[in-house]
Parts: structure tokens; C-alpha cells; sequence
């Protein structure tokens, strides 16, 4: 706890950005929660483009209800 779980197009991060990815994430992570880095766990996952609306966009972002709000709406 806490998990990040981060869809996107497909792209090739290079080791460096990745590194720096990983480290934004759990220091904004950390600050917010008030957690020690080792529990903070970051997920990425590639989704082709033709399923991203299918895979991505209307399940987790439109029919997003209240109980699970999204901390940012998209503005597509």
C-alpha cells in the first residue's frame, strides 16, 4: 500500500526515464500518504492505441463512479 497503476499508449521509456519516473511517482506518493518508500509498488502496462477506448478509457475513466473517484478527469 499504496499501488500506482499506470496505462498508456505503447513507448519505449529509456532507463533513464524510467528511473526518474519511478522516483517522481514515489516521492509524490510518499509525501501524500505520509509512507516509506518500500511500500509503494508502480505498475506499467502498454495498451495498443485501437484498445485503449475498449481497455482503458471506458472502463476505468467514463463509467468511473463516486465510490471510486478519478483524482483527474482526462480532457478528451
Amino acid at each position: 500500500m499504496p499501488h500506482v497503476e499506470i496505462w498508456h499508449f505503447p513507448a519505449e521509456l529509456s532507463d533513464e526515464a524510467a528511473r526518474r519516473l519511478d522516483a517522481e511517482i514515489t516521492t509524490a506518493i510518499t509525501r501524500a500518504f505520509e509512507v516509506d518508500k518500500g511500500v509503494v509498488s508502480i505498475g506499467l502496462e502498454s495498451v495498443p492505441v485501437d484498445r485503449w477506448n475498449e481497455q482503458v478509457y471506458r472502463p476505468r475513466i467514463r463509467e468511473r463512479t463516486d465510490a471510486a473517484p478519478l483524482l483527474r478527469r482526462p480532457d478528451y
